[in-house]
């Protein structure tokens, strides 16, 4: 999938520059920039719901994969995340308060803070 995407003869809307004139070696590069960005995408996603625990209400099995077009970046690490779902009224009437909004916030505020922090602390190694 992530590689029907890149590929510059899709027509698909990401330019990704890639410094090899031979397309193998582009394949190989492209698939290696996007297995370490998920490695960073799964740091993230664990430090989020690290921070929201407790702080809101979070499924059991909330870590999940999925090949949305907006998660396959190879240059940018990226997660997706649902607070709640309209139709549902629990989620509803917790999306309508302010209090509960900011507790989701800063607990996503904190996440972003830890990761960089943690990105900071491997570079400077």
């Amino acid at each position: 999938m992530a590689r029907h995407v890149f590929d510059k003869e899709s027509n698909w809307f990401i330019d990704v520059n890639l410094p090899s004139r031979d397309t193998a070696v582009n394949r190989i590069l492209l698939d290696l920039k996007q297995r370490n960005n998920t490695n960073r995408s799964a740091v993230f996603a664990n430090a989020l719901l690290d921070k929201l625990n407790g702080k809101v209400d979070l499924l059991r099995h909330s870590h999940r994969d999925a090949n949305y077009v907006v998660l396959l970046s190879p240059e940018t690490p990226a997660v997706l995340l649902e607070m709640g779902f309209i139709t549902n009224h629990g989620d509803e009437h917790a999306l309508g308060s302010e209090p509960y909004r900011r507790r989701f916030m800063d607990g996503v505020a904190a996440a972003i803070d830890t990761y960089f922090l943690q990105d900071a602390k491997f570079a400077v190694q």
